[in-house]
């Protein structure tokens, strides 16, 4: 998993995060309490959560830019009766966390052997994973191990200040004026350039939009209208499927459920970069397919709203928003006990 990468950069960035794990910085700062790295080149603002503090799982989770900070403001936006696994499948970022040797997984000791890093009994060992919206956690490639090297210097040096105040960090990360601290990279590798900047906006980061093409537009508009309700919920389910690239996805599917014959019209599983784009064509093959339009849809998530209402308008198809419907699980469930998943 990890040979692709020269020796010399896991040997570096390892350094790195056994230094981090030194300082423990989960002993004295809260998940909420959030610090950034900018990056020189390109300006790319890093945003890091340490975690912890209450005995769980001592990491630090970095989010790197746009995508990232909107990651981690969704969780903190979530439902507390959201799926995890939801929350963990839409997830961008890369956790650096430390767990017992005992329970360390082999590839994390086989890297400490392959660069020649050997712990004392007292080290617990680093794991490096790369979250991406849909994927199976990996190891971080190369332009990530770059990036962490970083990320991992820079925050070290932050977190060298923050013990001795003024550079306290708020509880939410953010001073009264929204700004975040951050340690600017400069020309100088060692030099702590500490700033409260602005994190990212996440205005611009819309729900997606399912789109129709003009051909399946016609053809469907050219089927009969019938009074029949169905929901429509998309969720991705807990066992991985495998590209033909051997890259390891969870499938995001598309279930449409007729609420009063209480039986699936249909179910689609999309691959991470197949969603929205084919999401139109999802739906325009299944209405050719029961030679109907429904008169309504129905969803239970407002990004399911905004996801299909222009589809729905163009087709002259009703949709309604009702979060108290709540048989998600039991959709993935259903899905799940239908498929072969032995060969995975």
């Amino acid at each position: 998993m990890f040979t692709e990468i020269p020796s010399a950069k896991w040997r570096a960035l390892v350094g790195a995060t056994l230094k981090l794990a030194s300082v423990s910085p989960w002993e004295w700062l809260k998940e909420g309490q959030t610090f950034g790295v900018q990056i020189q080149e390109t300006g790319e603002k890093i945003y890091c959560s340490v975690m912890g503090q209450v005995g769980g799982l001592k990491a630090l989770a970095i989010y790197p830019g746009k995508m990232g900070w909107k990651s981690y403001v969704e969780l903190g936006t979530l439902e507390t009766d959201t799926d995890p696994n939801e929350m963990i499948m839409r997830q961008r970022c890369i956790m650096v966390s430390f767990v017992p040797a005992n329970a360390a997984e082999e590839d994390d000791l086989a890297l400490l052997k392959h660069i020649g890093i050997a712990l004392d009994a007292t080290q617990e060992v680093p794991t490096m994973r790369s979250y991406r919206p849909g994927y199976v956690p990996q190891p971080p490639d190369l332009a990530e191990v770059n990036m962490l090297q970083i990320v991992l210097e820079k925050a070290l040096g932050l977190l060298g200040e923050l013990p001795g105040a003024p550079f306290s960090l708020p509880e939410n990360g953010l001073d009264e004026d929204g700004k975040m601290l951050f340690n600017v990279q400069t020309s100088d590798p060692s030099a702590i350039q500490l700033e409260w900047l602005l994190p990212d906006s996440t205005l611009d980061f819309s729900p997606p939009v399912a789109t129709l093409l003009p051909t399946d537009l016609r053809q469907n508009l050219n089927l009969p209208l019938k009074d029949e309700i169905w929901l429509l919920e998309t969720f991705y389910l807990t066992h991985a499927a495998e590209s033909e690239f051997g890259i390891q996805f969870y499938p995001q599917t598309i279930a449409f459920f007729d609420l009063k014959d209480q039986r699936f019209r249909g179910v689609s599983l999309l691959t991470p970069d197949d969603f929205p784009d084919n999401v139109g064509e999802v739906l325009s093959a299944l209405l050719r397919e029961q030679g109907i339009r429904p008169k309504q849809l129905v969803v239970s998530k407002s990004e399911n709203l905004i996801l299909m209402r222009p589809i729905c308008k163009s087709l002259g198809i009703a949709i309604y928003l009702e979060k108290e419907i709540n048989i998600l699980a039991a959709l993935r469930e259903a899905v799940e006990a239908s498929m072969d998943f032995s060969d995975r």
